[in-house]
């Protein structure tokens, strides 16, 4: 708390750069048209470290280049001085590299998974059974797979979903869930519902501005309606889309 109180007046020095924190991880995002400003951002944020008595940790900075997948990098900014350039970082536990593939994540994800299906049947055969080993199930094996799920959701392939269907099937095979347990669209729909509702009626929540300028229909009890996009990836659009709010 006492980091988050300290760095609330840590800002970008040009409005169109966007400084993300999250207790004491900071993010820098720069657009690419702004790349000659990251110098002035990294010295800002130098300098507010040093009238702070913190202490900028490089060994524990990295930069990465953000661009689509269909589209080459030819051309990128210079190299930052004692700043790893990578190609693939992991935020609050979710990995993604720098085409905004999700691929190690779930390779992470199911390595995870195989080992909590291995604890469990070596609770199941130590006599853990029925609701207390579906109530563990739940809370690791489950718990990990629907972790932050609305973030990497849109993004994955059709063979990385299928393995983690193949995961929950084996656990409703061996007994760690109950036969009618939801299947991996319930749980994902679900999460993804949980979020998007928390984001559209609460202002205050920090991914509130991400959404369209709300239209009102011409009836007599008007609702919010929002513009549909054409990428259906990311958790907002991919709601827009699906619940035919636009």
């Amino acid at each position: 708390m006492c980091y988050i109180v300290n760095c609330s007046d840590l800002h970008t020095v040009h409005p169109t750069n966007l400084l993300v924190k999250y207790a004491d991880d900071t993010y820098l995002i720069i657009p690419g048209t702004n790349s000659s400003l990251i110098p002035d951002e990294l010295n800002n944020i130098t300098q507010w470290v040093s009238a702070n008595n913190f202490k900028l940790n490089l060994n524990k900075s990295y930069e990465m280049i953000v661009h689509h997948s269909s589209k080459k990098l030819t051309v990128g900014p210079q190299f930052l001085e004692n700043i790893t350039r990578t190609h693939e970082l992991t935020v609050l536990g979710v990995t993604f590299n720098s085409s905004f593939s999700f691929s190690q994540h779930m390779q992470n994800l199911t390595a995870k998974a195989a080992t909590s299906l291995y604890a469990l049947k070596t609770l199941k055969a130590h006599g853990l059974q029925g609701r207390a080993l579906w109530d563990i199930t739940q809370a690791t094996l489950v718990a990990q797979i629907t972790y932050a799920s609305p973030s990497w959701r849109g993004f994955i392939k059709a063979e990385e979903t299928a393995r983690l269907k193949a995961v929950l099937s084996k656990a409703r095979r061996y007994g760690y869930l109950p036969t009618d347990f939801h299947s991996l669209e319930d749980l994902l729909d679900s999460s993804d519902e949980s979020l998007f509702r928390s984001i559209q009626y609460n202002p205050q929540h920090v991914l509130h501005q991400l959404l369209p300028p709300p239209k009102h229909a011409d009836t007599a009890s008007p609702s919010l309606l929002y513009l549909q996009s054409s990428c259906a990836k990311s958790l907002i659009n991919r709601k827009l889309f699906n619940d035919d709010i636009f």
